[in-house]
């Protein structure tokens, strides 16, 4: 039988209490896999201690036919035993893995997850790490394997109350880490101090890390495209990530855009026969005429709090413009842009763009929106409640070269800096909350968050090309010697973008219409 004090991730069911802890804050913790551990570190602050733990390895036995148990013995102080792997595939850093579960009691003298369903074959290999809070500090081992060599049939437990054996030599068995934690969290897990729990610098497109959201746009900005993973519109080359925007009827067949049935496999947004994932194309009602790519960490990697850093050269061309996004992970504020979003590179592509008369404003790829918004549901972007920073290029538009774009999120304030600048702080109102201003709490979603509310979840990295859309662009601005093709709250907006696609499209030339991403890094914080 598997032991009674196993939660496995991702849903955050009741954790048993461990000896001694107040049964009575616990189940407040109930529903949320983060607060068991904030709660044990806030007996007392925790800091390096003077000697490492010494984290034990592991003991596996896998079951014939199905079956796993991994355990450690129990030791002085010990309060959690976590355990994250992959069988057959490498884990990286801090990735959750596809076993991820806390225990948070010992049975019979040992911590031990069972999963009854675990079907394994002599010769897998499980790549994983574990961690361990011993008196309420945070202890890791990185960077272990062990191979499956036989399996025991159901039902005979090999298991005694004697020490695991040693490691067999010529196995990893990593480095026992000790840290003082960060108010980072990563995957619902606090961080070690200063430690780097996300790291990419494209040698390929590790699919591991990063999935594709496949959808037709829509709520909340509408942009004029199909999200699609098609490898001509993502791809990896010399050490770059590339997301690239290209024509519908050049995809799917002409005129695919005004009598086409398009119907999206693998569509991440709902069921086939949602409207987010099939659409037939009906007299002025086109089907969007743009396909263009948008990766994420949503399934792989999620974090709050920390210093994250972009480098990467923003599009060029009429009309598109760079998702470099951080989205929230579950939308416990409210759906859509109830839960924020934070913008770490804004810049339009167009080269020569003017605002609206009378003032007629530059308003091109030469300037420059880092910052935060959110609104309440169904409200877009333009319209959401925001801390924007700009800054302007006076050399010329922001996608004619690399750039490190960069964010110190922190309980108290969010800081926004470009190639080492700093653009702004988003900082909490004196009345209210960070966008609340002097809101009637009993209209605002995020009354009942912290000060800097929604921004006190988790967020995952989100990266995209896009095109048009009903927000980016204010009606009444002129690209060059042209107007913009159409009106935001016009039901034929998007026809009409693509009636013009003669002038628009002749200025998306090669590479340069495309977002490039060099590297991107998440740290912890360090105080």
């Amino acid at each position: 039988m598997p032991p009674r004090a196993v939660t496995e991730r991702p849903a955050a069911p009741r954790r048993r209490a461990a000896p001694g802890v107040n049964t009575s804050l616990l189940a407040c913790c109930a529903c949320f896999p983060t607060c068991l551990l904030l709660f044990l570190a806030s007996a007392s602050v925790v800091t390096v201690a003077a000697q490492d733990v010494d984290v034990p390895v592991p003991t596996f036995e896998a079951f014939h036919p199905k079956g796993l148990r991994v355990s450690i013995p129990d030791i002085d102080g010990l309060e959690i035993f976590a355990f994250h792997g992959n069988v057959n595939k490498p884990l990286h850093n801090l990735e959750a893995g596809e076993m991820s579960v806390d225990v948070t009691a010992k049975k019979a003298g040992r911590w031990e997850y069972f999963n009854e369903n675990r079907r394994l074959k002599a010769g897998d290999v499980i790549n994983y790490w574990v961690w361990i809070q011993v008196d309420r500090k945070g202890y890791q081992r990185l960077g272990l394997s062990h191979r499956i060599t036989e399996l025991v049939p159901l039902g005979v437990d090999s298991q005694s109350n004697e020490p695991p054996p040693a490691a067999r030599p010529g196995r990893p068995t990593g480095p026992t880490h000790t840290c003082e934690l960060s108010a980072t969290h990563v995957n619902g897990r606090p961080a070690c101090k200063g430690e780097v729990v996300f790291e990419e610098n494209w040698n390929s497109l590790d699919r591991r890390k990063w999935s594709h959201e496949v959808k037709i746009s829509g709520s909340p900005d509408f942009e004029f495209c199909i999200y699609a993973q098609h490898p001509e519109n993502t791809f990896v080359k010399n050490g770059w990530l590339h997301l690239k925007a290209s024509l519908t009827n050049d995809k799917y067949g002409d005129d695919f855009v005004r009598k086409g049935n398009l119907q999206l496999e693998g569509c991440t947004a709902g069921p086939l026969n949602s409207e987010s994932c099939s659409r037939e194309a009906m007299f002025s009602y086109i089907l969007p005429p743009v396909v263009a790519s948008r990766l994420t960490t949503k399934n792989s990697f999620s974090f709050k709090y920390g210093k994250v850093e972009v480098r990467a050269r923003l599009p060029r061309g009429d009309w598109m413009y760079p998702e470099v996004w951080l989205q929230p992970l579950r939308e416990e504020y409210g759906a859509g842009l109830a839960s924020g979003r934070i913008h770490l590179a804004m810049a339009r592509g167009n080269t020569k763009l003017q605002g609206p008369a009378p003032g007629r404003q530059d308003i091109s790829g030469r300037e420059l929106a880092v910052g935060v918004l959110a609104g309440g549901k169904g409200t877009g972007s333009a319209d959401a409640r925001k801390k924007f920073f700009t800054k302007r290029n006076d050399v010329g538009h922001w996608g004619a070269d690399f750039h490190n774009y960069s964010l110190l999120w922190t309980p108290d304030t969010l800081a926004f800096s470009v190639d080492g600048v700093e653009l702004g702080v988003a900082r909490p109102e004196e009345v209210g909350g960070l966008l609340r201003g002097q809101d009637n709490e009993g209209d605002d979603p995020w009354s009942h968050g912290s000060k800097i509310a929604p921004f006190d979840k988790e967020f995952y990295i989100s990266l995209g090309l896009a095109v048009g859309g009903i927000h980016a662009f204010p009606d009444g601005c002129r690209s060059g010697n042209h107007d913009k093709p159409w009106k935001n709250t016009a039901a034929k907006a998007m026809l009409s973008f693509w009636n013009a696609r003669e002038v628009w499209h002749s200025t998306w030339n090669g590479q340069q219409a495309e977002l490039l991403v060099e590297s991107v890094r998440v740290t912890a914080l360090n105080n």
